[in-house]
C-alpha cells in the first residue's frame, strides 16, 4: 500500500458528524435554553419590538451549536429575515466587524475604507429592506478593550432601524461585562440565557446521538460511550472534549486496523484531548497554561516570575487579576497553602 493509500474506513463511516463545529438534527439537553432564545426572536419578528439575549456558559456547553441551530431553523421560518453569525475570536476591532457585515449585506466597501458612519449608513437602508435582522455575536468576552465601541454601537441599532432586531451575544463568562459602560450593559446583556456544564448522563446521551450516524454499527459499547463522557465530565462538563475523545479513539482503533473501538483505544488517546476552556482563551493568558502545563502546581509568585520572563513584564497586581479572570472562565483553580503567610497555589482545572 502506497504512503497515500488510506485503508477502507470500516469504523468511522461519518467522521464530519465528530467534529466540534458540526450540527446535528438532535441537541439534546439544551432544549430549554433554545425555546427560551427562540421564542425571543419571534416575539420580536411578531411584534415589531426588538430584543436583546445574552447566552453565556462555560466552553463546551453546547452555547454556539445551539445558536447555529436556531439561525438554520430560522432560515426556513422567515427566510426574508437577515441572519449572520459574526465570531469575534476573529473579527476582533469595530472596523473588521462592520466590514464582515457589509459584506454579509453585499454592500461594496471600496479599499481605502469608509468611514464608520457611512458604512452604518448604507447598512441600516439595506437592513430596512429585511422583514427584520437577527446577529449574532459569539466570543464576545474576546473583543479588545479598544474595540468595545461596537457593542455600543449594536445597543443601540434598533434606534436607527424600521424592522425588529435581536441581538444575541455569546461569551464564556459573564466578568467581562462589569468593565463595560453601564448603559451596554443594562441593554446588551440585561436577558440571560445559561448553559451550565453538562453532567456525565448528558454527555452519554450526546454521544450516542453523534455515534449512532458516525459509526458503524457494532463498532462500540456504553463501555467506550461512558468512558469518553467521564473524560469531558473531568474536564468541566465539556462536550467538544467528549466527543473528540470519541473521534480520536474511532481514528486509532481503524489505524490498527481493529473491527471495534475499545475502552483501552480511549484511554490511549485521553492525553490527547484538551478542555475547551485551555483552547479558547484570550492570546495573552496563552503563556500561563502553558506554564501550568509543563510544571504543574505552582504559587501565584512562582508563576508570576515565569510569565515575566518568558512573556510580558507586568505589574504583580495585574497578574493577579488575570488569575482572577482565568479562574471565572474555570480555566485555573486556586487554593491556599498552609504555610505562614497568605499563600496561594494555582494549577489547570481539568
Amino acid at each position: 500500500m502506497g504512503l497515500f493509500e488510506e485503508p477502507r474506513a470500516t469504523i468511522l463511516l461519518r467522521p464530519e458528524v465528530l467534529d466540534t463545529d458540526y450540527i446535528p438534527d438532535v441537541l439534546p439537553h439544551r432544549e430549554a435554553q433554545m425555546k427560551e432564545i427562540a421564542s425571543a426572536i419571534s416575539y420580536a419578528l411578531d411584534t415589531g419590538h426588538s430584543s436583546n439575549i445574552f447566552v453565556v456558559g462555560p466552553p463546551g456547553t453546547g452555547k454556539t451549536a445551539s445558536v447555529r441551530y436556531i439561525l438554520r431553523e430560522l432560515s426556513s421560518y422567515s427566510p426574508l429575515t437577515f441572519q449572520t453569525y459574526i465570531n469575534c475570536w476573529v473579527y476582533r476591532t469595530r472596523y473588521s466587524i462592520i466590514s464582515f457585515l457589509a459584506k454579509e449585506l453585499r454592500i461594496p466597501v471600496p479599499r481605502r475604507g469608509v468611514a464608520p458612519d457611512e458604512a452604518y449608513d448604507r447598512i441600516f437602508a439595506r437592513l430596512n429592506d429585511s422583514r427584520g435582522a437577527v446577529i449574532v455575536l459569539d466570543e464576545v468576552d474576546r473583543l479588545s478593550r479598544e474595540s468595545t465601541d461596537v457593542l455600543y454601537d449594536f445597543s443601540r441599532l434598533h434606534e436607527f432601524l424600521e424592522v425588529p432586531t435581536v441581538i444575541i451575544t455569546i461569551a464564556n463568562s459573564e466578568s467581562f461585562v462589569y468593565r463595560l459602560d453601564p448603559r451596554i450593559y443594562s441593554t446588551l446583556f440585561s436577558r440571560k440565557v445559561e448553559f451550565s456544564p453538562y453532567t456525565v448522563p448528558q454527555l452519554k446521551d450526546i454521544l450516542r446521538e453523534r455515534a449512532k450516524i458516525a459509526l458503524a454499527e457494532g463498532t462500540y459499547d456504553e463501555n467506550v460511550i461512558g468512558l469518553c463522557a467521564a473524560i469531558g465530565w473531568k474536564r468541566g462538563g465539556d462536550a467538544r472534549a467528549a466527543i473528540s475523545c470519541l473521534y480520536e479513539a474511532a481514528v486509532l482503533a481503524e489505524r490498527e486496523g481493529a473491527d471495534r473501538i475499545t475502552p483501552e483505544h480511549v484511554r490511549r488517546v485521553e492525553g490527547l484531548i484538551k478542555s475547551s476552556r485551555h483552547e479558547s482563551v484570550d492570546p495573552k493568558f496563552i503563556p500561563i497554561v502553558e506554564i501550568l502545563r509543563e510544571r504543574g502546581e505552582l504559587t501565584v509568585k512562582e508563576l508570576y516570575e515565569e510569565y515575566v520572563r518568558r512573556a510580558d513584564k507586568i505589574t504583580l497586581r495585574a497578574f493577579r487579576n488575570y488569575i482572577k479572570e482565568l479562574e471565572s472562565l474555570g480555566v485555573v483553580e486556586t487554593r491556599r497553602l498552609n504555610v505562614r503567610g497568605y499563600v496561594r497555589a494555582v494549577r489547570l482545572r481539568e
